[in-house]
């Protein structure tokens, strides 16, 4: 049980020194990510089980961002995220702080990533639920990823986002909101 309390701290810290970073930085509103903007997105696709690779699932995740500094000629953030991967017999619950760089290529309303996470990942098999002896599978297990990606802003405030990785989502179709 410390492990979960161990990642829980860690997004929560991790999202309020991006909050407190992001309240002081340069906004450019030409940018669909940049240093001072907020996104969240919400996906979906194809999950990971993280402990049997052939299983078919489905994965849900949704990610909140701060754009604290400027890499470059990108911005890098800091943010966490939440996902879930089910299918019939098993599901994976995922919660991480991110990172990731962000370019647009000067391409109005572009954005493409890369970019890392790391947390705690809870993993119940219910197949076991009814199996004779009524044990069932519950683990919890230190979660890494990596993803890469690309959202298209139609208007200043939404757009649609892709992303694949090794991420609780192998690949993802979503949308995404700019908060600020």
């Amino acid at each position: 049980m410390s492990k979960i309390r161990v990642a829980a701290a860690f997004v929560l810290i991790s999202l309020f020194a991006s909050f407190n970073s992001c309240a002081q930085g340069v906004h450019d509103p030409e940018s669909p990510v940049s240093l001072g903007s907020t996104t969240l997105n919400l996906g979906a696709g194809p999950g990971l089980t993280y402990k049997y690779y052939n299983d078919l699932s489905v994965g849900i995740k949704t990610a909140l961002e701060f754009g604290l500094w400027r890499a470059g000629p990108g911005v890098i953030t800091l943010g966490g995220e939440f996902g879930i991967s089910i299918n019939e017999l098993s599901h994976s619950i995922g919660l991480a702080g991110r990172s990731a760089w962000h370019y647009g290529w000067n391409v109005r309303g572009l954005d493409t990533y890369g970019g890392v996470s790391v947390g705690a990942g809870f993993y119940s098999d219910d197949s076991k639920v009814y199996s004779v002896d009524g044990s069932h599978e519950d683990e919890v297990f230190p979660l890494v990823g990596g993803f890469i990606g690309a959202s298209y802003f139609l208007n200043r405030h939404f757009g649609f986002n892709v992303e694949a990785g090794y991420d609780i989502s192998i690949i993802q179709a979503g949308i995404i909101f700019k908060l600020r």
